[in-house]
């Protein structure tokens, strides 16, 4: 059995209480797992003493203690951010969550929020030995312990899977979790939420792997300037929806395995809310797939294995020559569009005239397309003249 090679900080913003308009309760409930190679354990901990003893006087590293000292945050999250750890965090929108089922109960919330956390961690990362922070009774932790072990129990022999329990003081690395915990709060929860929310998330977007909301939701994305074009609009919600059904599916379809699909989505996502402009890099992609799964991907491997198949479900993932995105405008379609029809054309301008030379060699006897029709119609609508008069 193969030991643990890498290790989690886990901790969490907010409360399981689900009377959101209650004052002091949360809106949401973030959990935030950071995440760094076994063998630099010893190097995190020396920075976080940095980190205490530059900014809390040797004291602990508390996200409620700079709470909305937005500048004082900002310096604070620069300094952690220069140790090279990568972040998964879970949203959970309290507000979407009915007010009778069985996750009114602290239990049941804790148990049902983090199993879900856990699933997706322990996919991305088969040997780790994550490290939480403590959560009331001794007895309530032991059973937790067990309910994940339960859950999430190894693969196969090869594998390596624990969590553990810990103080913050004992895992001061945990203190790192609070913090960023606590700053995408500013970003997510909509009774903590900051005017300078994209200035946070543009900080930690190098560092995060992955950004899960639960439930999948429409809702964080900024709505398009209201011009008066619906249609636009709707082709934004269509991209957007699409998408997050997909992985709505993918979660109740309760798969252990790791799925190339939506690590894709789920990150395409991410970066779709911090910058509906963006492109994202084939080996920025590659570099975060790599990250959760082990396994290198090579462009070629991506378009046909990932991203083609997506494309192949309706999801509109667009591309040109800086990347990938998820659809966020007409523009992005038709340019996309545009991409293809000048590669495709030409290809099948070529393939038409080599059926014509075929055909005027054999007298008309031969014809390469008389079996496929498809692409008869396809090579004769590229090639015939279009005439924009009628």
């Amino acid at each position: 059995m193969k030991a643990a090679d890498r290790m989690a900080f886990i901790d969490e913003y907010g409360d399981p209480n689900l009377n959101t308009e209650k004052k002091g309760v949360s809106a949401r409930y973030i959990i935030v797992a950071v995440v760094i190679n076994a063998e630099d354990h010893g190097s995190l901990d020396e920075h976080v003493l940095r980190v205490q003893q530059r900014f809390f006087s040797g004291g602990e590293i508390k996200s409620s203690s700079v709470g909305g000292k937005h500048r004082r945050r900002i310096n604070i999250l620069k300094t952690l951010l220069e140790f090279e750890f990568k972040i998964h965090a879970f949203s959970v929108d309290k507000t979407r969550l009915r007010k009778t089922g069985g996750l009114i109960y602290r239990q049941p919330f804790v148990k049902f929020t983090h199993g879900l956390f856990y699933r997706n961690l322990f996919a991305a990362h088969p040997h780790l030995l994550a490290l939480a922070d403590e959560h009331g009774r001794h007895t309530f932790m032991l059973s937790f312990q067990n309910y994940q072990r339960e859950r999430h129990s190894q693969q196969d022999l090869f594998s390596e899977q624990k969590m553990e329990f810990r103080s913050s003081t004992e895992e001061p690395a945990i203190q790192i979790a609070d913090f960023i915990a606590g700053s995408l709060a500013r970003v997510l929860d909509p009774k903590r939420q900051t005017p300078q929310s994209n200035e946070l998330l543009c900080l930690l977007r190098g560092h995060i792997l992955s950004l899960r909301h639960w439930p999948p939701r429409y809702r964080g994305f900024a709505e398009s300037q209201k011009t008066g074009k619906e249609r636009e609009e709707e082709v934004r919600r269509l991209s957007i929806s699409s998408t997050l059904q997909y992985l709505e599916e993918a979660y109740h379809a309760g798969n252990e395995q790791l799925d190339f699909g939506v690590e894709l989505l789920e990150y395409l996502l991410f970066r779709l809310e911090a910058d509906s402009e963006d492109f994202v890099g084939a080996k920025d992609i590659i570099s975060v797939l790599y990250e959760a799964s082990g396994v290198e991907l090579s462009r070629e491997t991506l378009r046909t294995a990932v991203v083609s198949p997506l494309r192949d479900k309706g999801i509109l993932i667009v591309s040109n020559t800086s990347g990938y995105k998820i659809a966020s405008a007409t523009k992005d379609l038709l340019n996309f569009a545009e991409i293809v029809t000048t590669r495709v054309i030409p290809q099948l301008r070529r393939i038409g005239n080599m059926r014509a030379r075929v055909m005027e060699r054999t007298m008309g006897t031969l014809d390469l397309f008389a079996d496929n029709p498809v692409l008869a119609a396809a090579v004769r609508a590229a090639t015939d003249p279009v005439d924009h008069d009628h």
